[in-house]
Parts: structure tokens; C-alpha cells; sequence
């Protein structure tokens, strides 16, 4: 999607608190990481994602989880943010996790080229 929208819109992803960490509830093919127990694991946890992203710039919310509790982001949650404005607010994930909704906003909103 980035490569579709980049001439229109800014991608990234902001890693908060590990929805999966070693020990709790987590994926088979998941990567082990552990609960953060401070900004340097969280930081080295944020690392391992971005490996694999990594035309995607990454933040990195800090240990007081503001990000996390501003935008109600646990586990996972899609934004499109314009001009300093919310202007879409997907649903909690994974369930809400719509990336189709991101993709038709952004054809709605900008003149898209197919």
C-alpha cells in the first residue's frame, strides 16, 4: 500500500507495549519477544519489527504508554491522521484491523491514479 499512496500520504508505524510476549499468549511463527521491561528492550523489540518493514519508518511509544492510552491502539489499531486531525479511526484489532478502509479512504480523498 505504501508504494501505491507514498506520493499522497505518509506511512508509520508507532510500536507500543508487545501484544505477544514470550510467555504469554503468542504465535507459533511469532518472533520471541519478551514483556518490556524497559525503553531498551522496547526500543530492541521495535528493531526486530522494523527488520522486516523497513521502508516504513517506526516510532517507538514510550514506557508510560501515552501513545497507547491517547489512541486507545492496544493491540493494534489503523489511523489516518490530516492536517493535525483524526479523520479515520479504524477499529480495535486484529479484528478491526481493515486495511481495505485505509485504502478506500485514501482513494476517496486524494485523486488516485488506478
Amino acid at each position: 500500500m505504501k508504494k501505491k499512496y507514498q506520493k499522497y500520504a505518509d506511512f508509520a508505524f508507532v510500536y507500543i507495549e508487545e501484544a505477544h510476549p514470550t510467555g504469554g499468549w503468542t504465535f507459533k511463527h511469532q518472533q520471541s519477544i519478551n514483556e518490556h521491561q524497559n525503553l531498551q528492550e522496547r526500543i530492541a523489540a521495535a528493531q526486530k519489527i522494523h527488520n522486516v518493514t523497513e521502508e516504513i519508518p517506526i516510532y517507538i511509544d514510550g514506557m508510560d504508554d501515552k501513545l497507547n492510552r491517547m489512541f486507545g491502539a492496544y493491540p493494534e489499531r489503523l489511523y489516518i491522521i490530516k492536517n493535525n486531525k483524526v479523520e479515520y479511526q479504524g477499529k480495535m484489532g486484529p479484528f478491526g484491523y481493515k486495511l481495505d478502509e485505509v485504502e478506500n479512504w485514501l482513494q476517496k480523498n486524494f485523486d488516485v491514479q488506478q
